[in-house]
């Protein structure tokens, strides 16, 4: 008596009136980061192109960790000396970045070891950020551009990092398209009215005929 009927879903391109954005700043995002990828990924291919010293991002530690792989040593990654002393030949004593992520995500960063740091980065931003982009337009419809000028900072951070941040959201958001599918399907499906079934024990009494006589006592 207490479960209730959960209403059906809207969908997002009929939720609410989209917020008005011109095309030209739509085509300016896009371009801006377009444009952001291919400049870092020139910095990590030509390391001279910066005076200061070497552009040394996460992602470095990611193509590092494809070298161990490739290697033939994996769980060197974990050897925090070892590690530190390799992430010092690429960018000086300066930087150390322990490697403490689990050995599932490694097997994704295996085949990175296999390609120039530069072209490897291109690869993997911008599948991610093509997967994020693909999960977000389901979610938000037609307000996909507006939710992406809010999370634009994040999005700058993730491309000049080269984090994992966009195959993380992508994860997250098709994980709650799933569930917003499966809570609209059982609302649709609770909300059907049912017919009544017919007691067949009743009707399938036949009546006496009238004037018909009584079992004998």
């Amino acid at each position: 008596m207490f479960t209730k009927t959960l209403p059906p879903i809207p969908h997002p391109d009929k939720a609410s009136a989209p917020i008005p954005l011109r095309p030209s700043s739509k085509a300016l995002l896009l371009l801006f980061v377009v444009a952001l990828i291919l400049i870092t990924a020139f910095e990590l291919a030509a390391p001279g192109s910066r005076q200061d010293k070497p552009l040394f991002v996460d992602f470095n530690d990611f193509h590092l960790v494809g070298d161990y792989i490739r290697e033939g040593n994996p769980a060197g990654v974990y050897d925090f000396s070892g590690f530190h002393a390799r992430q010092a030949e690429l960018a000086g004593e300066g930087i150390f970045m322990p490697w403490t992520y689990p050995a599932q995500f490694n097997l994704l960063l295996a085949p990175l070891g296999y390609l120039e740091v530069w072209l490897a980065y291109l690869l993997f931003i911008s599948a991610s950020f093509a997967a994020y982009a693909l999960v977000l337009r389901k979610l938000a419809g037609e307000q996909v551009f507006a939710v992406f000028v809010f999370v634009f900072p994040a999005i700058l951070v993730t491309i000049r990092s080269g984090q994992n941040g966009f195959l993380t959201g992508a994860l997250i958001g098709a994980f709650c398209l799933l569930s917003l599918g499966k809570r609209a399907s059982a609302g649709t499906r609770q909300s059907t009215p049912h017919k009544p079934r017919s007691n067949r024990s009743e009707t399938g009494k036949r009546k006496a005929p009238r004037g018909a006589l009584s079992d004998p006592v």
